[in-house]
């Protein structure tokens, strides 16, 4: 009871704070997280509270809920929810969609500041910027001195910005996992700390281009570089894949022709780059190739144990847990061994609560870039353009790395915050220019 009172309190002082203020603590807090008392086996953290007092602000935006994407992701929500009652792990289910639903909260109040107050918008993802280095600098520190990692899994620090379950799971159940390097201080799962340094990179110098800051781009690329000691394979191809992409998406949005010697050039320029990245990578991490093999092949195995126990299911799906039943009965030679989750936002989706959900789950990423493409179309000029190039890049980083993980649609608790902060930058923006 009195971890519930507890809560309660800070709710209470955190809803009397005028709304983009709120917005600000619950955006920095996103960060740290701030893990400290249980409320019946449940450890909700300061930054998921932050997000529930901006929850009654929403009554008055409650026209931008028409948006398609929100639309989408609400219906999305719905169906989830119905499945929770065919669900035999209702706590994971109950966890997922709670995780959610803050995407929703975080952008529509990011859409209205970036309407009405946008330089304040734009000062808290600076300061946003800055708080950032902290976990950057324990994933470098970590990388480079691995064996601290236990040290810090045993100090007082892990518990307040880790969840407490995934602490005692490293402490109790893979002790040497902390040995190797697994967790990256703030942010345990190297995976998600690979993704998150790379949306950040692509936020920071997107919004650096548009307020015209050198330092922001700066720390843009500290958090480029902090990609490549993650030693996650996925998020060192995306850091390198999005600067081409970008480059070539502008010059043909933009109908620039490139000619004969200027691509060479720049092809040369790349080749090499690449090049010396892969020297390098292989070079602090010589044994990625050893352990890259078996991670591609396991993803696809994990994704046909899923399509061999759904098509009785489709409709439905098999519940939040149900995948992870049938694996005993699909895979005979270990029926003890735990499932490993689906590693694929919309298969996990299809499983869990049905294939109209899997639709509007795409439904909703669909429409997303739909939105981009407006904002980039409606862009007045070149520095706009780059913002929102910049701004979509980091939003398709989310969903593509989300495919080969477990993070849920928009539910990775750090890469969240931030990916909704700018996309209702971008749309806020977006809405600024047409009503202008």
């Amino acid at each position: 009871m009195f971890s519930l009172f507890f809560f309660i309190i800070v709710l209470a002082g955190l809803i009397i704070l005028p709304y983009s203020v709120r917005f600000g603590v619950t955006l920095w807090g996103s960060i740290f997280q701030i893990y400290t008392l249980s409320v019946f086996g449940f450890y909700p953290s300061l930054a998921l509270l932050g997000n529930a007092s901006l929850a009654p602000t929403l009554i008055s935006f409650r026209r931008s809920f028409l948006q398609p994407p929100i639309l989408f992701l609400l219906g999305l929500f719905a169906i989830q929810i119905i499945s929770l009652t065919w669900s035999p792990d209702r706590h994971f289910g109950f966890t997922t969609i709670l995780y959610e639903i803050p995407f929703i909260i975080m952008y529509l109040v990011a859409f209205h500041l970036a309407q009405h107050h946008l330089q304040q918008l734009l000062n808290y993802i600076k300061i946003y910027a800055v708080l950032s280095l902290i976990p950057l600098m324990f994933i470098i520190v970590f990388a480079i001195k691995p064996s601290i990692n236990l040290l810090y899994v045993k100090s007082v620090l892990a518990h307040y910005f880790n969840h407490p379950h995934a602490v005692q799971w490293y402490l109790q159940g893979y002790p040497e996992a902390v040995w190797q390097g697994k967790p990256r201080g703030i942010i345990f799962d190297p995976n998600a700390a690979g993704g998150y340094l790379g949306i950040c990179a692509l936020v920071f110098f997107g919004v650096g281009i548009y307020c015209r800051s050198t330092w922001l781009k700066c720390i843009a690329v500290l958090h480029w570089v902090g990609i490549f000691f993650t030693s996650v394979v996925a998020a060192m191809c995306l850091a390198i894949i999005s600067p081409i992409l970008i480059t070539f998406v502008y010059f043909y949005a933009e109908n620039k022709p490139i000619d004969g010697r200027s691509f060479r050039s720049i092809s040369f320029y790349v080749i090499t780059l690449l090049i010396l990245i892969m020297q390098t990578i292989l070079a602090l991490y010589p044994e990625i190739m050893f352990s890259l093999v078996p991670k591609l092949l396991s993803r696809p195995k994990l994704w046909l144990y899923a399509f061999e126990a759904l098509p009785n299911h489709l409709s439905t799906g098999l519940g939040f847990g149900g995948l992870e039943q049938v694996y005993a009965y699909l895979n005979p030679e270990a029926p003890d061994k735990p499932m490993y989750r689906p590693h694929n936002t919309l298969i996990a989706i299809l499983a869990q609560s049905g294939i109209f959900a899997a639709s509007l789950a795409l439904a909703f990423i669909v429409s997303v870039f739909y939105s981009c493409r407006r904002a980039y179309v409606t862009a007045s000029d070149t520095v706009h353009k780059l913002f929102v190039l910049f701004t979509s890049s980091a939003i398709l980083w989310m969903f593509v790395h989300a495919m080969g993980e477990n993070w849920g649609i928009v539910s990775e608790i750090h890469m969240q915050p931030i990916v909704a902060t700018v996309y209702g930058l971008m749309m806020g923006l977006y809405c600024r220019a047409t009503q202008s």
